[in-house]
């Protein structure tokens, strides 16, 4: 799946970006036919969120000691701060206030990654709603000033919805069997509150919309984070075609029909197979599922060369994370773990 840009005189066409590996803290995913596949340990739309379940993250500073505060995310014995905040451990709000953004007199007061201002004749109108309940559940820890004041959030929490946790000691009380959460869920009352698009008791699972089949016409339904993509069939328009890709012509009703000595779906299968095949390169066979056309091989998917005699090895990428080495398999490979080494919650890792 393409990430996308603009292009055009007036910045108009959606341009797809290609996908290109990366592992910090902008993502951690590498990349196979422009598809984003994310590291193990990672998962979300850019492969963003952590996935571990335990107290002692190996990704995290002071040899998983200490968790990243206010939302952000451990990498590489650091944090990767969320916007808003700064800091070794993203203690520290930035305080946007600090620029005098307001004008004409104006007051700023400064929230996590915004500031608040007032307006109107008498700065009787706020940028945002006013707070009218307190809460303290999933949906924010905050409760309200009388005379419909602003959100003010309870100890141990921040954000604009005061559902970002500030808490770097571990174990966290708040967890549930002090185990930590998933996939950018929050630990509160012994339980997790998920991000949108994931549930379990830890925020474990991924929410499958594609479970409903919810594309028509054939479409391809692909699952992402708290949500889904249909990828639409084309309309059918038939071309004549004496390709790899098929060997046909064009009824009138928009149907093909297969050349003479070729059979299948797509008009790509030998019939009858002879041998020695006139269509294959000097009187010889093409190897490894391959297909003999005008003197040349139509190679299978993880095949190459002159009779497909190469098969593609997809490890010379390097495409496996630390700790783990990748083997190749016909047309794809697999990561597993280094010898001395296993899997830890879905990780790699060093006993």
């Amino acid at each position: 799946m393409f990430d996308s840009g603009f292009g055009g005189d007036n910045c108009q066409l959606i341009v797809p970006v290609p996908c290109q590996l990366i592992n910090n803290c902008d993502g951690h995913y590498y990349c196979h036919l422009n598809t984003k596949i994310c590291f193990p340990g990672w998962s979300g739309n850019n492969c963003q969120k952590r996935q571990y379940l335990g107290q002692l993250d190996p990704e995290c500073p002071l040899d998983g000691g200490v968790r990243c505060s206010n939302g952000g995310t451990c990498f590489n014995g650091s944090c990767c701060c969320v916007p808003g905040y700064v800091g070794a451990y993203c203690e520290e709000e930035i305080r946007e206030c600090d620029s005098s953004p307001c004008q004409n007199g104006g007051t700023c007061r400064d929230e996590v990654n915004y500031y608040v201002y007032f307006f109107g004749p008498n700065c009787e109108q706020k940028s945002r709603p006013p707070c009218t309940t307190d809460v303290d559940a999933c949906d924010g820890h905050f409760y309200c000033q009388p005379g419909l004041g602003p959100r003010n959030c309870l100890p141990g929490w921040a954000g604009p919805l005061c559902t970002i946790p500030t808490r770097t000691y571990l174990p966290n009380p708040e967890c549930p069997a002090l185990m930590d959460c998933n996939n950018g869920g929050t630990c509160f009352n012994k339980s997790c509150c998920c991000e949108a698009g994931y549930t379990g008791q830890y925020c474990e699972e991924d929410i499958r919309e594609c479970v409903s089949t919810p594309c028509s016409n054939g479409g391809i339904c692909i699952d992402i984070v708290n949500g889904y993509i249909c990828n639409c069939l084309p309309a059918f328009v038939c071309a004549t075609t004496n390709t790899c890709s098929g060997h046909y012509t064009c009824l009138s009703s928009n149907q093909i029909s297969c050349m003479k000595t070729w059979t299948g779906p797509s008009c790509t299968d030998r019939d009858p197979p002879s041998f020695p095949d006139p269509q294959c390169p000097d009187g010889n066979v093409c190897l490894n599922g391959g297909t003999c056309f005008n003197k040349t091989c139509c190679c299978a998917s993880g095949f190459t060369g002159g009779f497909c005699e190469t098969e593609i090895i997809e490890c010379l990428s390097n495409p496996c994370p630390a700790w783990s080495v990748c083997e190749d398999v016909v047309n794809g490979y697999h990561c597993v773990c280094r010898t001395g080494s296993g899997m830890v919650r879905a990780i790699c890792s060093a006993f």
